[in-house]
């Protein structure tokens, strides 16, 4: 193995909540929408929908609302961190154990990400972490762009010696694009290289990585 990538959200930590329901719901709610609850199961799923049930363009979303909704990821994420958020079971067993370079891999915004690693007290375990840019949609996983530059900053080429290690399928996807191993944890899915329920599962067989 010459390095290993991790997910951060339902992979390294997972929650006792659903989390995209209440950060989406927290927004309607900082936007005024009535019934925030009754949006989101009925609007939210579909941009078009979305954006049409708002009374806003795309233009508007992105320059006056997208500013506020990464604000609202930001606060409730973290306020959710504190009492939801769990370090998943064995994954201070693959961060301690594997001895090749690491890096974290999340879609999620950049402060929501280090608040979340400075929590659980796993930020020294990373040689590198890349989050998501939401102004710059081009880099992003699955985008391939992204493991050139994670695995560049590693030292390391891109190559099926390097594991991606997710629960979803764009962690797969990603994985696969980029000519990477994929693994996934907690949930099966075909298209992975390999599967695991739980990192503690996959503790016990990295060396064989």
């Amino acid at each position: 193995m010459d390095a290993l990538l991790l997910d951060l959200d339902n992979t390294l930590i997972t929650w006792d909540v659903p989390i995209r329901y209440h950060v989406i719901v927290s927004f309607l709610k900082a936007m005024k929408v009535k019934d925030p609850e009754k949006f989101y199961s009925s609007h939210w799923h579909d941009a078009e929908d979305r954006l049409a049930n708002l009374i806003i363009s795309a233009e508007d979303y992105m320059t006056v609302c997208r500013p506020l909704f990464l604000h609202t990821i930001a606060k409730t994420k973290e306020e959710l961190t504190l009492n939801h958020a769990h370090l998943a079971p064995g994954a201070l067993k693959v961060l301690r154990r594997a001895k090749a370079p690491k890096a974290l891999v999340s879609n999620s915004l950049a402060e929501t990400v280090h608040f979340t690693l400075k929590h659980f007290q796993i930020d020294r375990y990373f040689d590198y972490v890349y989050e998501r840019d939401y102004y710059n949609e081009n880099e992003h996983k699955p985008k391939q762009v992204v493991a050139d530059k994670v695995c560049a900053a590693l030292g390391v080429e891109a190559s099926k010696d390097v594991l991606m290690l997710g629960d979803s399928m764009t962690d797969i996807k990603f994985a696969n694009d980029s000519g990477l191993t994929s693994v996934a944890i907690g949930t099966y899915y075909d298209e992975a290289d390999h599967y695991y329920p739980n990192l503690d599962e996959f503790a016990r067989y990295m060396r064989r990585f």
